[in-house]
């Protein structure tokens, strides 16, 4: 599967091509900017023109995938206690299946919670097809090992597209249709702030 790496040439890291594999040769925490919950991500930033060409895939990812603003989901730390939630019930009401750590959700579910993932450690991989057994799927997924590409794989589930975080330094798209990969180079195409360069899911860092 091909995709494309994009890093912002401000982050502090410096990539070079070793071997067909991304090396990172120089890094330094203090140049990382902390994550800041707005419109703005760099998911939304860079992958927001892609979301109608993608809103009828299903998605499944992890909950590390998301960082929500403190009491979204209910609970108030300062209380100790839960309280009602509409815009988490809305949230959950997105959901095919849940098993533990893992979500399956339905399409456009991208174009509702893009705001929220998180621009760190994060896998959201995406098919044209909804399991039969959506629970039944979730258990098999969660019991596998591996990348996510590789669990799919396991499950006899084609991925359709894999978007990856990898370590708040770079994100990574994979698509078998390589113009969901032109629409994004298109749209970050003469952005100075950026490197985006091409790579194939086995040259990926995440």
């Amino acid at each position: 599967m091909q995709g494309i790496s994009i890093c912002r040439n401000h982050s502090g890291a410096i990539v070079r091509q070793v071997n067909g594999w991304h090396s990172e040769v120089a890094f330094s925490h203090s140049t990382v900017a902390p994550l800041v919950l707005s419109q703005s991500t760099d998911f939304v930033e860079f992958f927001a023109p892609l979301f109608p060409a993608i809103a009828s895939r299903y998605w499944l990812l992890e909950d590390v995938a998301f960082a929500f603003p403190s009491g979204w989901d209910g609970w108030h730390a300062e209380t100790h206690q839960f309280e009602p939630s509409t815009a988490w019930d809305a949230f959950l009401g997105e959901h095919l299946a849940l098993n533990g750590d893992f979500r399956l959700v339905r399409p456009r579910f991208l174009e509702s919670y893009a705001r929220y993932f998180s621009d760190d450690w994060c896998a959201i991989a995406g098919f044209a097809t909804a399991p039969e057994s959506p629970l039944r799927f979730l258990e098999t997924y969660a019991r596998h090992v591996g990348m996510p590409a590789d669990k799919l794989r396991k499950l006899n589930t084609e991925l359709d597209i894999l978007f990856l975080c990898v370590d708040g330094l770079m994100w990574e798209l994979f698509a078998r249709d390589r113009r969901l990969l032109a629409i994004v180079q298109q749209h970050l195409a003469g952005r100075q702030d950026l490197h985006v360069e091409p790579l194939t899911l086995e040259q990926s860092r995440g």
